[in-house]
């Protein structure tokens, strides 16, 4: 993150209009009390502003009120003037939520605003929730997590205060704690992910006492048995939606401070999946067992994904959740094929056993992240595994001789009774392998796509030292004198591996119209009811299983004619293309809506004899 170096000794801030007015309301606010409190802006506005970025986070510190006798006192002050002010609320006491006193927050001139005055927190050694006590700005800048966020700006005076060396560290960009770092993190252990995420957010170097701290046994200890699972995941969640800087705090946070078993935490048993259940190639040797989940080995495999999958964030210009999904999702890769038993309150199931991939359990239990983004993860790994392995099918249908294009065109739509089951062309079974992943990967298809890439480049490469860096850009290591395998055959056919991928990965883009279609919005061309076409195969319209597997076979069919499908949409949303434009492109000539139902039917009956039609009423009391 880009900021400006603060070069002068007594720093002024450069205020906008805004926080200039609402300042003043203020001031004119703590003139009408008596006594009269000394207001001062706390924490990371005064950060943000020194650093020259926008920042929107006011906190307000107060010497000898509470923040919620204030707020009140301000609310009713901006109500007689006529400014801009809504209803106080009040954030109680809540210590999973780092919340350790009450703070009043209302908006003024819709600015967010939270209230609350100094205060002294006094930790129990087995707790993280403290005594907490009315001070002074210097103890409570004392017990602040890092020196550039315990800054205050007096609005009375319009001066910076600095009572910890915040000012020096901005200066240097360096992170470092206003106490030693043993305490504030024994304090507060979640600290330690916080100083993870700062120092990659404005990219500042990290005091080596902070590092010393982070990797004392008791203070990991604390961490694992202090804080809670949300709050873990919460930090977790928001270093990923830093994207580009998401790769740095992973960094610190795993390979320094070695927090990976603590953070991605495993349950005590779980086993390799069956191979139905674990995609369809297959994966890396890596042995992922509780008693070994230290192992740097593993950790430098969660990076090495990690590091590629930033790469393609910053070259694919990624945002949102694609960028911090494919990121958390590369960085989980070493944990995929693997699953865990569901427990409910904690013991199996007595029935039918019900298991979650490892994935999805880091990802919702350990990081208590959402039932989505768990999900999300878990079938993102399936799903570009599958598209590995769909791949290798491209390649041998591109080299075949006489490939054609995927086409299932029926002549008419009579069919004789005995007509066979379709065959697939080669052609046509990789449209239909390629579509019904792409169904079920849904709009996240791209980074799916993204993911394989990241596997393929990182499948091929063991474990390095902590003393060998890897250039994933030129796919061979830094410094060969520590490397103690052999790379040239496997890089050899990672190389291979990549540009078999990527050229399916172009047909998908261009050939096969899957993506312009947006196959997974799809929607079968009529009912499995249809009146005529139910005529035609001679079965009931009624409910029955019969129903959902003629919609499946006009999907199929319609993922197979997908070019047909576009042609067809295109010409519904502007004139059809004349024969000639038509020719020139890969997109047929517009066909109707009645030739497209001619066609899927004459396919959908072809599996006539195959389809469960239940009995008619009173056919067995005719027997």
């Amino acid at each position: 993150m880009s900021s400006a170096p603060i070069s002068q000794a007594d720093p002024q801030l450069q205020l906008t209009p805004l926080e200039k007015e609402l300042f003043g309301h203020v001031l004119a606010c703590c003139r009408q009390l008596n006594p009269s409190p000394e207001v001062r802006v706390a924490g990371g506005w005064v950060r943000d502003k020194l650093l020259g970025l926008e920042s929107d986070d006011i906190d307000l510190a107060l010497d000898i009120m509470s923040g919620e006798e204030f707020a009140l006192s301000l609310s009713e002050y901006m109500r007689s003037v006529g400014a801009q002010v809504s209803s106080m609320g009040v954030i109680k006491v809540n210590p999973e939520q780092s919340k350790h006193l009450a703070t009043a927050t209302l908006k003024l001139l819709d600015v967010s605003v939270d209230i609350n005055n100094f205060r002294a927190e006094i930790y129990e050694p087995n707790s993280r929730i403290p005594t907490v006590e009315r001070s002074t700005a210097k103890e409570d800048a004392l017990r602040r997590d890092f020196t550039v966020n315990a800054l205050f700006y007096n609005i009375h005076t319009g001066k910076v205060e600095d009572h910890v060396g915040g000012l020096d560290d901005l200066r240097a960009r360096v992170l470092r704690t206003p106490r030693d770092p043993h305490k504030t993190f024994s304090d507060d252990p979640l600290r330690i992910l916080r100083a993870a995420r700062f120092a990659a957010r404005f990219g500042f170097k990290v005091h080596e006492d902070i590092t010393h701290a982070a990797l004392v046994p008791q203070i990991q200890r604390d961490l694992a048995q202090k804080v809670s699972r949300e709050r873990m995941g919460i930090e977790v969640n928001k270093m990923v939606r830093m994207y580009d800087r998401a790769l740095q705090a992973f960094t610190l946070l795993c390979e320094q401070w070695h927090l990976r078993r603590i953070v991605f935490e495993v349950p005590e048993q779980f086993e390799r999946a069956p191979e139905s259940e674990i995609g369809l190639v297959e994966l890396e040797k890596l042995e992922v067992r509780a008693e070994a989940a230290e192992h740097a080995g593993l950790t430098e495999a969660c990076l090495e994904g990690m590091k590629v999958a930033d790469m393609l964030v910053r070259h694919e210009r990624l945002t949102g959740e694609d960028a911090s999904m494919l990121l958390l999702a590369a960085f989980l890769r070493p944990y995929f094929g693997y699953r865990t038993e569901q427990l409910k309150d904690g013991k199996p199931s007595k029935g039918l056993k019900r298991y979650s991939t490892l994935v999805w359990y880091v990802v919702r239990e350990s990081l208590r992240l959402t039932q989505h983004d768990a999900t999300l993860a878990s079938d993102l790994l399936a799903h570009a595994y599958q598209l590995i392995k769909t791949s290798n099918l491209h390649a041998q249908v591109a080299t075949a001789p006489g490939a054609v294009p995927a086409t299932a065109t029926a002549a008419a739509a009579t069919v004789p009774e005995a007509a066979a089951v379709p065959v697939l062309t080669p052609t046509q079974r990789l449209q239909l392998v390629t579509g019904t992943i792409l169904r079920q990967t849904g709009a996240s298809t791209p980074i799916a796509l993204l993911l394989a890439e990241v596997i393929l480049m990182t499948a091929r490469i063991p474990a390095l030292s902590a003393a060998c860096s890897f250039d994933v850009s030129l796919g061979a290591p830094a410094e060969h004198a520590t490397a103690t395998y052999v790379y040239d055959a496997q890089l050899e056919i990672s190389v291979r591996d990549m540009g078999r991928f990527r050229r399916y990965r172009e047909w998908i883009a261009s050939s096969s119209h899957l993506l312009d279609l947006q196959v997974w919005k799809m929607t079968p061309l009529v009912a499995g009811t249809d009146p005529q076409l139910c005529a035609l195969l001679g079965i009931p319209t009624k409910g029955g299983p019969h129903i959902g597997q003629i919609v499946q076979r006009m999907l199929e069919w319609q993922i197979i004619n997908a070019d047909k499908m576009l042609a067809a949409r295109n010409a519904a949303l502007s004139n059809a293309p004349a024969p000639a434009a038509a020719a020139a492109s890969s997109v047929p000539a517009a066909i109707t809506d009645e030739q497209l139902k001619a066609e899927c039917f004459a396919w959908v009956a072809r599996y006539k004899h195959t389809f469960e039609v239940p009995p008619e009423r009173g056919a067995k009391a005719k027997k």
